[in-house]
This record gives structure tokens, C-alpha cells and sequence, in this order.
């Protein structure tokens, strides 16, 4: 206990110095000082981010390019494969910080707040801004007097990508389980979300087959917040996250439709089955469905022997529900303390905003374009791919995620409108009964709700 106690509290300081010890005043925050880029002097900048061994060979890739471009430019590029460890690891370093480095949705409000991030505003012209996706760019704007993301002209990240996540499946499998088993379904459609309880259904029809002799589970698990959005439902009144809004019906009967995957065997339970094992039980053959984003397709090429599509994620049975995932991001953000800003300004818009980078991105398997034409074309019509990279198929059910159409649509995962993400995961926490079915969804919540709200009143106060 005393050790938990301790560890607490140098976190908290640890936190504390984050948020207090920036270059500037976030409430009042100064115009940049725009440095130009000189062709005739020689840079160097660390660069540092976090993936596995796929992303991070793409990434050298892309950084050699870059310096082949800006030969008076070296980039020193180091990553982290763990997510938690990487955070941590910036934390523990807000004082020294890399020139360039990742800022995760779900630390974004913590860091802008901290002054310890370039504001990119004066080194983006409009037709740079104009030609990416406008949730890519709009994602990291703030808004310093109303402390809100998503607002205002003040911009402290550019997109590394945008992350819509669907529902993969195994092609290969589904059609030989339809022939040999001569059941009366068809593979999913690429433009029209089945129902939840289409869906449900859907799974039903191959509960119990068996694939060389192992009984299969349809789908590893079911993404909780994506079926919240999908059934017209959120975890807050607005996108400023002071007000809870977990209670409405519409979510408590989100929540229990994923429940209800686990205890009908449809489903693994989902407090044990993360995504950490959710490619290997799919890539074998384990599970018919899984999930996907673009950031997954060059580990899918590798990994996997068989055809693989995605389909849009199911819309709930709530008036005026959409079929609506969850949209990760990551900013390249740049120190405010760096000592060659406008090096490492160039660096970050290379990666988000030229177009060799985004080739590059789409062909090596670690992204959808940032820039809308791009993705339209090029990658909609696999412009330098061949064999099996042509999977998926359907790749234009990310786009249409992203884009939004009359029946489908992309929202930023919970925690990114919070000062971080311990509200959720606690959430998470307190459902794990509900999961296991010794719980109903409805009385956990409000079991919890109180809480609930409590933790984001507390987290509103961090900026204050």
C-alpha cells in the first residue's frame, strides 16, 4: 500500500511539472516567432514516436526519404513499441522533449495545456490546410480561453494519419463455411451497416462450426465505444465533457448489446479479449471477424494467408442512429522548446501533408492519405500495389467513415475530449460484471453514474 501511495504521488508531481512549467502561458498564448528554414545550414533533430516492428521499418523508410530531399537535414528517429511506456516516457522527459514526437488523442488536452507545444498556425497556409481531411487538421486545434478541443484557430499537431476502425473478416473462411454448411446468409455489404441485431444474427448463423477440428467464435470481441456512437449515444452531453451522459437509455443498451456477444458465445468476453490477441486468434482462424484500421494493413499482408474485407460497423435500433466508429489520431507535434523549430516544422508537415510521404504511407501499409485526393484516387484504386496488397477489397469503407455519408459517419474516441483517460478506463473497470453477465448494464451504470461524473468535474478542474 505504501508503495501505491508513493508511486501516486510522484505521478502527480510528475503530471504537475507537465502542466506547469511551459514556455508560455496557455491561457494567454503568444504568436510564434516563424523561423524560416535555411537550405544552407545544417540541422539535426530527434524525432521520436511509437510502434511496432512494422510501423517503426515504415517510418525509417519515410525518414530516409526525407533526408534524401533535405540533405542538410539529419533526423534522428527512435520509437517505443509500448503505447503506456511511450507516454510515461514523455511525461518523465517534459523538460527535454525530442524536436518532433507523437501526441496521442488521449494526452492531446493535457499537453496543449502545457505550453510545451509549437503553435504551427503561422507556418500552415490555407491551401496546405485545405487539401487534408478537415477532421485531420481540426482535431488539433484549441481553443486556449474556452479550453476546448476541435476549436479555434490555434493549431499544435499536424495528423500522422487518421484511424477509422471496422470490422474486418475472413473472406476465404466465410465463403467456404457458406458452401459447406449451406447457410442462408451473404457476405456483408460494403455500403449498407447491418442492424445490431442483423448483426447478432449474422454471427449466430456461424456459432459452433468448427475449422480443422476447433470450434470457432465469430468475432474476437466488439469495440464498446463504436457501438455506443452507433446507437445514437454518447459518453457526454457535448464535446466538452463536463456533463456525463452515460445514463441515457440509448447507451445502457449499447453497452448490454456488447454484453450480450460475450454471454451468447458470439462473442470472447470483452475484459479479456483486447486487440493485443485478437490478430493472432484471427490470423488463426479462430475467429471469423475482428477489427481493423488503415494502420493495420501491412502487418494484415504479412500476417495472414487468406482474403480478408472490411464492412461498415453496425448501426444501433435507436431513433436516429448511425453506423458510427471510433476515428483515432496521433499529432506530430513539435517543442516549443526546440532549438531548430523550423527544421522540425518542415519535418512534421513532410510527414502529414506532402505527397511523397503519403505514397509512401499508402504503399508501405501505415496509412490512408491525409490528403483527400489522394485517398480518393490513388489509394481508392491501389496506384502502385499488387497481389495481395489489394486487400481489402472495400477499402472504401474507411473512406466513407471518414467522409460521412447518409449512413455512416466517424467520432473521436472518448477519451481524446478529456484532460486524460482515466474517467474511461475506470468506466471500463466498473463494467467488467456486465461483460462476465453477473451484471446487468443498466444497473452498473447507475450504480457508477455518480462517479462517473465526479472524475470528469475533476478533470475539468485541471484547467482551470
Amino acid at each position: 500500500m505504501t508503495k501505491k501511495i508513493l508511486l501516486l504521488v510522484t505521478l502527480f508531481f510528475v503530471a504537475f511539472s507537465l502542466v506547469s512549467c511551459g514556455p508560455e502561458n496557455s491561457d494567454n498564448p503568444k504568436e510564434p516567432e516563424l523561423e524560416e528554414f535555411d537550405p544552407n545550414k545544417e540541422y539535426q533533430l530527434d524525432f521520436l514516436g511509437w510502434g511496432g516492428i512494422a510501423e517503426q521499418k515504415n517510418f525509417q523508410e519515410m525518414i530516409s526519404k526525407f533526408m534524401e530531399e533535405y540533405t542538410n537535414v539529419k533526423v534522428f528517429y527512435s520509437a517505443i513499441s509500448d503505447t503506456t511506456v511511450y507516454s510515461n516516457n514523455l511525461v518523465n522527459n517534459a523538460n527535454s522533449l525530442p524536436d518532433v514526437f507523437y501526441v496521442p488523442d488521449w494526452d492531446y488536452i493535457k499537453w496543449v495545456d502545457s505550453g510545451k507545444l509549437l503553435n504551427l498556425k503561422s507556418y500552415l497556409s490555407e491551401e496546405e490546410i485545405g487539401k487534408l481531411w478537415p477532421m485531420s487538421i481540426d482535431i488539433f486545434r484549441w481553443d486556449a480561453k474556452t479550453k476546448t478541443v476541435g476549436t479555434g484557430e490555434d493549431i499544435y499537431g499536424l495528423p500522422k494519419d487518421l484511424g477509422p476502425s471496422s470490422i474486418v473478416y475472413n473472406k476465404t473462411l466465410m465463403q467456404q463455411l457458406i458452401k459447406d454448411h449451406q447457410l442462408n446468409v451473404e457476405l456483408p455489404s460494403a455500403t449498407q451497416p447491418m442492424t445490431f441485431t442483423e448483426f447478432k444474427n449474422f454471427l449466430k448463423a456461424f456459432k459452433g462450426l468448427k475449422v480443422d477440428g476447433t470450434r470457432i467464435t465469430p468475432i474476437t470481441h466488439y469495440d464498446v465505444s463504436t457501438a455506443i456512437y452507433s446507437n445514437n449515444a454518447n459518453y457526454y452531453t457535448d464535446d466538452s465533457a463536463t456533463t456525463s451522459a452515460i445514463t441515457d437509455q440509448n447507451f445502457i443498451d449499447a453497452v448490454q448489446f456488447v454484453a450480450d456477444l460475450s454471454i451468447d458465445g458470439l462473442a470472447s468476453d470483452y475484459a479479456t479479449a483486447g486487440t493485443s490477441n485478437a490478430l493472432t486468434r484471427f490470423a488463426s482462424q479462430q475467429c471469423l471477424f475482428t477489427w481493423m484500421g488503415p494502420w493495420d494493413m501491412r502487418t494484415y499482408w504479412e500476417s495472414l494467408s487468406f482474403e480478408f474485407d472490411i464492412m461498415p460497423v453496425p448501426v444501433g435500433d435507436a431513433q436516429g442512429a448511425k453506423s458510427t466508429t471510433t476515428i483515432g489520431t496521433v499529432a506530430y507535434s513539435v517543442s516549443a522548446a526546440s532549438q531548430n523549430k523550423a527544421a522540425a516544422v518542415l519535418l512534421a508537415k513532410w510527414l502529414a501533408t506532402s505527397e511523397t510521404a503519403a505514397t509512401m504511407n499508402y504503399q508501405l501499409g501505415q496509412a490512408m492519405p491525409n490528403i483527400m485526393s489522394m485517398a480518393n484516387n490513388e489509394w481508392m484504386n491501389n496506384v502502385g500495389l499488387s497481389g495481395v496488397k489489394l486487400y481489402p477489397a472495400t477499402k472504401s469503407v474507411f473512406l466513407d467513415h471518414v467522409k460521412g455519408t447518409e449512413t455512416m459517419g466517424g467520432k473521436s474516441r472518448p477519451y481524446y475530449y478529456t484532460y486524460e483517460k482515466t474517467a474511461w478506463d475506470d468506466l471500463m473497470d466498473q463494467l467488467n460484471p456486465v461483460w462476465a453477465g453477473t451484471k446487468k448494464a443498466k444497473d452498473a451504470i447507475q450504480d457508477y453514474a455518480q462517479t462517473f461524473q465526479d472524475k470528469l468535474t475533476k478533470l475539468h478542474k485541471n484547467l482551470e
